[in-house]
């Protein structure tokens, strides 16, 4: 007790240690620009709890005319990612790094160095193309000069190429990636300057549009030089002739009266969808190895039949011949991460067949989507000439999926076996999911026979089946959730 009263008298003689704060006039006054950019907040106090709210600066940010300052973050992050870096090791594996430049609006890259520039796609999952060009020579008509290699430099937020003759630069936005070459003296006399590069990697052409498009060995565009102008210091457009072959570009531009400098520039983009080049690149050709086949009489996506997450493909070849002339085949290719597994009979994931000559299975195949409900894709497969108890009456096979893949492989392992009932009805001409008609849960399907009879001869018939948790509910028109029809000679409906 003594000790704690000796210790409260201490505290009560001893003198505080002075507080001085700086006069007003000394203390340093945050930037107003600063100031503005900074949350504000309101507290409101209660007697059990003190409550702090931002408030909302838009108001008066939009009556003083300062904006909305984090709009304008997320767009200068938006942007930043286009600027330029230095990577010490390429996309391409083997390919040295350098200056650096990612498109994402585009799906380009770019490397920048002394021996040129190399462009690729920024996103993908393989290497499918680049393309690499150098400037090599720059003159008056047909007198060109050499241009040697030179070191890239930064400027800003661009990349240039500085010669004797003048400078080649690159900047990158949301557009696509700028190029740009300017003469400092263009020619007095001869009325004409020659721009050339050297091309490697991709075959340059002349686009329909007046650009230069950049094309793959098989002929499918990857890349164009888009918006190609000349121009002098006056902003007055040059006259401009492109020209190109298999490992150079040119750029020939008509400078009579032309106020020095002169530049040229373009803009690198992927093509254009509408156009006549655009490309689709080949991954996969399924063949069936067998004179008369008939592959790819029908083709459908299958979903993911074995639930890996990639989805599968199903290809008909209805002239096929396995032991019967003519039963006809289905073939199912597993998708996977590079693409499908298999390229011909063997090595399909399943073949499945009719085993019955002349029933054309395969005519017309098609993924279902999951009409069991159990998480795997189903597929159906129509046989229009297949002969159950009628001579041409047609069927339809649903074969479920699983982990495994599709289960059975012929008509005596099918989940289902649909059928028409009447000869020559020609009953799975046409087959396809229809998706969830009823909303249910389980994926339905429509099967179509052409030539079907109902009233009128060859009015013919679609016939809906649906889904459950045992398969499809019925096998033939009489127990069919639905059958429509034309009501109409000769219409062959379903067709």
């Amino acid at each position: 007790m003594k000790k704690c009263l000796l210790l409260l008298l201490a505290l009560v003689i001893l003198p505080a240690a002075p507080y001085r704060t700086r006069p007003r006039s000394e203390r340093p006054e945050m930037p107003r620009a600063a100031a503005d950019n900074i949350p504000h907040y309101a507290a409101s106090f209660s007697q059990h709890s003190v409550q702090i709210s931002q408030r909302d600066p838009s108001a008066e940010g939009a009556a003083s005319g300062k904006g909305d300052w984090f709009s304008q973050v997320q767009r200068n992050i938006a942007k930043a990612e286009y600027n330029i870096s230095y990577q010490e090791k390429c996309a391409v594996e083997g390919m040295p790094g350098g200056l650096h430049v990612a498109n994402r609006a585009n799906n380009l890259r770019a490397y920048f160095r002394e021996d040129g520039v190399q462009i690729m796609e920024r996103e993908t999952a393989a290497h499918d193309w680049e393309l690499e060009i150098q400037l090599t020579g720059c003159g008056a008509g047909d007198a060109v000069q050499a241009l040697p290699p030179v070191a890239p430099a930064i400027e800003g937020n661009r990349v240039t190429y500085t010669y004797s003759a003048g400078q080649a630069s690159y900047s990158n936005d949301e557009r696509g990636l700028a190029f740009a070459f300017t003469v400092n003296n263009g020619p007095a006399d001869s009325g004409t300057m020659t721009l050339r590069a050297k091309v490697g990697g991709l075959t340059p052409a002349v686009s329909r549009d007046g650009g230069i498009a950049f094309n793959e060995p098989d002929g499918g565009e990857v890349l164009r030089l888009a918006n190609v102008v000349a121009e002098d210091a006056a902003g007055t457009v040059l006259p401009l002739t492109l020209g190109a072959d298999s490992g150079h570009v040119e750029f020939r531009i008509a400078t009579p009266n032309a106020a020095n400098p002169i530049t040229v520039k373009g803009l690198y983009v992927p093509p254009p969808p509408g156009s006549s080049s655009y490309h689709f690149r080949l991954v996969s050709q399924l063949e069936s190895n067998q004179a008369y086949a008939d592959l790819g009489e029908s083709v459908a996506g299958a979903g993911d039949v074995n639930g890996d997450g990639y989805a599968d493909v199903l290809v008909g070849v209805p002239w096929y011949d396995n032991g019967e002339t003519r039963e006809g085949t289905a073939f199912l290719f597993l998708g996977s991460a590079s693409g499908l597994v298999g390229t011909s009979p063997g090595s399909a994931a399943a073949a499945l067949e009719s085993n019955q000559g002349g029933a054309e299975f395969g005519g017309s195949v098609s993924g279902v989507g999951d009409a069991n409900g159990d998480g795997y894709a189903d597929v159906i497969i129509g046989a229009y000439g297949y002969d159950r108890d009628q001579q041409d009456e047609g069927a339809a096979f649903l074969f479920l999926g699983s982990a495994s893949g599709l289960v059975g492989a012929d008509p005596s392992s099918a989940a289902a076996i649909l059928e028409s009932n009447q000869a020559r009805a020609y009953f799975g001409y046409s087959v396809t999911g229809a998706g969830d008609v009823n909303g249910d849960g389980y994926a339905d399907v429509l099967v179509g026979a052409h030539w079907y009879d109902n009233g009128e001869e060859d009015e013919g018939a679609v016939f809906l089946f649906l889904g459950s948790a045992s398969g499809l509910v019925g096998r033939s028109p009489g127990s069919a959730a639905a059958v429509l029809e034309s009501n109409q000679f000769g219409a062959y409906f379903g067709y």
